[in-house]
């Protein structure tokens, strides 16, 4: 990741700076930023977040978040579901517990995976939690 100077990233300083340059050298009536001044604050707002962005840059964030929308796909090409269901085979889980759970593990980005169990005991359940963090960290 880029060096942070006062809590702002390389990366935004320089767009900062060209920014700047901009702003003292344009007339003194309104004018419209420049299309490559559009495109990189676009793109920085990819890896930063609009509100950051538009934040350091002094962009009005509405604007930038409407050309972010234009010209960027959806963050994820893969479909995301909304509800999966697990069926076992017939001798179900090992263990005779009649309990049930219902474990939520907390995702990246405010998601949670969560997975109603019947039938398993803690450890098993606690072992399917760790199993279900691991395969979110690792994808």
């Amino acid at each position: 990741m880029s060096m942070k100077l006062n809590g702002v990233p390389a990366d935004v300083q320089r767009l900062q700076e060209r920014f700047g340059r901009w702003r003292e050298n344009k007339g003194a009536g309104p004018e419209p930023i420049p299309a490559k001044l559009w495109e990189a604050a676009v793109k920085l707002c990819r890896t930063h977040g609009v509100s950051r962005v538009s934040r350091w840059l002094r962009l009005q964030h509405t604007t930038l978040k409407k050309r972010l929308g234009r010209r960027t796909a959806p963050r994820s090409l893969r479909p995301q579901p909304r509800f999966v269901e697990w069926r076992l085979p017939a001798g179900g889980l090992p263990g005779n517990s009649s309990a049930e759970y219902v474990v939520e593990v907390p995702s990246p980005g405010n998601a949670a995976q969560r997975v109603h169990v019947r039938g398993a005991s803690v450890g098993e359940v606690a072992a399917l939690a760790r199993a279900l963090r691991a395969a979110e960290s690792a994808g």
